[in-house]
This record gives structure tokens, sequence and C-alpha cells, in this order.
């Protein structure tokens, strides 16, 4: 049986689904150890949980149970784990990141009249209290942290515009992105360049038109990284390496740009079937349903090579990739967190 989920965002006529999961922490989740289990080669058991990030080995994920659900990172190269925030407090953490010991999550609570509230809140992996950047803004979500930055997306009140936002940690200054309708939640951030999806126009249907945007916290410049004849979105950046879904024709590629060069690679080949990318340097993981069932896949800029990373039963989904470890998520009952070293060797695949 899969978890409740429930429907908190919605921009462009996209709906975003998150789960809110109902399950309880099994013993293995709680153990503080690795767990080994053969998922196509040498995948490991992190713990349950619905998403992950990764920064080097430390993996960060939320079991998403109930109130007071701890965030957890654990240290793939040693299977040592802490618990950035205690349980037993009233928030329930979701979209975590992880830049070095730095980690940013969503804190949810929800206040005597119903409503859900959101604050994007700040921890660390040295045992300080966790700092909350925002207060009493009823959607805000997608963070993402790169060094003393943490870019965020938040609705604005007539609830139909989005403002993506870049924090300064050290100096407190606040940057407005853009503001706008948005075609997809979800920016993300490497460095100075901030990406996301832009709505330009929608098609007669009224589907979104969109496209992936580059702004610099430097120059304080925008460029337009994709063309605008589709629905271009869930936008992941390392580097001068920029990679996102092309959603053209109701089908779904990875797309790559290279900032420097403005050289575009249409990753997946126009197969039409793959989402949630995410890149580290050379490498591009996403989830992949060539096959029917999601597995994830691996692509090497360096040799032009793809590897099929699992080939268990069932989905795998929304990988993460950093250096040389991905994560991501096995949707068993109840749904894990699974990662796995990058292969050491590209092969083709079909």
């Amino acid at each position: 049986m899969e978890p409740r989920v429930r429907s908190i965002f919605t921009s462009g006529g996209v709906v975003v689904r998150r789960n809110f999961a109902l399950l309880a922490l099994t013993a293995a989740a709680c153990s503080g150890t690795l767990t080994g289990l053969t998922l196509g080669s040498r995948a490991i058991v992190v713990g349950n949980g619905f998403e992950a990030a990764l920064s080097g080995s430390k993996v960060v994920w939320a079991p998403y149970t109930q109130s007071g659900t701890p965030v957890y990172v654990m240290d793939l190269s040693t299977g040592t784990r802490d618990t950035v925030v205690a349980a037993g407090g009233p928030t329930e953490p979701y979209y975590p990141s992880i830049d070095g010991t730095a980690i940013v999550w969503v804190s949810f609570t929800v206040d005597t009249a119903g409503q859900t509230q959101s604050r994007i809140a700040l921890g660390d992996l040295e045992g300080a209290p966790p700092r909350y950047l925002t207060s009493g803004l009823s959607i805000v979500g997608f963070p993402k942290i790169s060094g003393s930055h943490v870019v965020w997306q938040e609705q604005q009140p007539n609830l139909t515009d989005w403002n993506v936002v870049v924090y300064d940690t050290l100096t407190g200054d606040t940057t407005l992105v853009v503001s706008g309708p948005e075609a997809f939640p979800g920016p993300a951030i490497d460095g100075d360049n901030v990406v996301y999806s832009h709505l330009v126009g929608r098609t007669s249907g009224g589907s979104p038109i969109s496209c992936i945007r580059l702004f610099n916290l430097t120059t304080r410049e925008t460029q337009t990284l994709s063309p605008d004849s589709g629905a271009e979105g869930n936008v992941a950046i390392s580097g001068d390496g920029v990679v996102w879904v092309d959603h053209s024709d109701s089908t779904s590629d990875i797309m790559y740009r290279n900032i420097a060069t403005g050289a575009i690679i249409n990753i997946t080949k126009n197969r039409g079937n793959a989402g949630f990318p995410s890149i580290s340097g050379e490498r591009i993981v996403w989830e992949d349903h060539r096959n029917g069932d999601s597995d994830i896949y691996l692509y090497d800029l360096s040799t032009g090579q793809e590897t099929r990373v699992t080939d268990a039963p069932g989905d795998q989904v929304t990988p993460s990739i950093s250096r040389n470890w991905i994560v991501w998520v096995d949707k068993h009952a109840p749904w894990r967190i699974m990662a796995d070293r990058v292969p050491t060797a590209a092969s083709s695949t079909p």
C-alpha cells in the first residue's frame, strides 16, 4: 500500500504531488547502520523515506512519518548517521537539501485553524539548533543550498504567482530572482548561478509553454538556456552543466546544456519517457520508463555512454547524484532510500 499523498503546490496548471507518509519507521530505518541489500548491483538500504539528496558521500532524508519526524544524514562511506533535528517537535520536514555540513528543508506545521504553514529551516552537522529563514508563509518549498546561498520558491498571496528567492546565510541579504507565474516548481543553485523554469505562454489548449532561465547573483543578469517551444522543467545544475526535462509533444526527454559553450544535447535521444534528472560534474542520472517500470539510468558526458543503474522489480525514482554516489527512492512498501556507488565503467544499454 502506498502512502497517502496530498497536493500542496499548483503552478501554471501543473499539480505537484508530494508524499505525506502514514507509515511508521521500521527498525532497519532506525538502526543507524547500513543494511546490505542486492538491488541491481551493490545497492544498499539507507532508510525509509520518499526524497533524498546528496553532497559527496553524505545523504540527507526525512522519513515522513508523523509530527516530530527527524531529519537524518548518513555518511555512505562509513555507515555513520547523524540526526539534524531530534524527534518530538511539532513539525514535519520535507524537501531536504545538503551541501557540505549545511542542510536545508521545509518545516511544515498545521495551525489552530487547520491551515498548513511552512518555513525554510537551516541546520548543520555541528549540532547547532536550526535557524528558520522564513516565517508566516502558507506555501514555501523546494529549497536548495550551495555554499552560503539558499534558494527556494514561495507562493504569492494571490495564490497564482510565485517568487524565486535567494537568501545569503552569511549576510542575511535576500535576492528576488523572479516573480510571476512559474511553470514547474523547484529552482536549483550552484555557486552564483540560479536556474528555474519560467512560464512564457500557453498553447491553444491551455498547456504551459516554458523555458529554463539562469540568473547570476554576481552580475544580476538573466539568460535563457532552452527553447520555449514546449514545457521545460525539473531543472538541476552542476558547474557549467544544466539538465532539465523537455515535455514537448506529450513526451519527456532529458536535455543538457553547457553554459560556457551553449551546446545542447538530448541525453535520452527522443525516447520520451524520462524525468527528474540530477547532475554532478560530467555525470547525469534520471528516472526512465522505457522498460515499463521506472529504472535509474546514468549518462557520462565524457564518454557519451549510458548505464542502467537499477533493474529491480517495481519503480525506482527521483535519483540524486554527487561525485561517486547515487541515491534514489525504491517504491516498495515502505518506500526506501537506496544508495549505490557510481558504476566504474559505463556500457551501452537498451
